[in-house]
């Protein structure tokens, strides 16, 4: 099945922790690179001031590409793969905001609504969780090649059985 645009934003979205380190890892090697060049006065030959600089980058290039190369093959070859799965059960519990209370306040509370497949616990909305019902098929959503879960759906078919689409 093709990519959505829904899902081809949620795997662009995946590949900001890529960026992120490359970004980090260029930033601060760059920046001992420039404390030694300037305050040390090491790296004074052009040769080191052209290589160590460009190797800075390239590495962090090749990390950020490692990082991210299983999402890029995702969004290059646009495909999905669904698995129909039965829900074991469905559990609605009220949570609490983390540092939402004080020392004279209540803390806030919401609606927790989460699946139980396979005995792994999956957070849903709470559309979802009033249209399906324990012991139906439901569709896991995810890419082929980062096995990325995409989304959860109620299972059009009436097929009872687990598998692949």
């Amino acid at each position: 099945m093709k990519l959505t645009e829904k899902d081809r934003q949620e795997l662009k979205l995946q590949c900001r922790m890529g960026y992120i380190i490359g970004g980090l890892f260029v930033l601060l090697l760059l920046s001992f690179f420039l404390f030694y060049h300037f305050v040390l006065n090491y790296f004074t030959e052009l040769q080191w001031i052209i290589l160590i600089p460009t190797a800075i980058f390239i590495g962090g290039f090749l990390i950020m590409f490692l990082i991210n190369r299983k999402y890029y093959i995702d969004l290059r070859n646009e495909r999905k793969e669904i698995i129909l799965k039965v829900l074991d059960q469905k559990i609605e519990t009220k949570d609490y905001e983390p540092g939402s209370g004080g020392r004279y306040r209540e803390m806030n509370s919401f609606m927790r609504y989460d699946f139980i497949v396979d005995n792994v616990r999956y957070r849903v909305d709470k559309e979802l969780f009033e249209k399906c019902e324990e012991g139906e098929m439901i569709e896991f959503n995810s890419a082929k090649t980062s096995n990325h879960l995409l989304g959860i759906t109620k299972s059009q078919r009436g097929i009872r059985k687990e598998g692949k689409i």
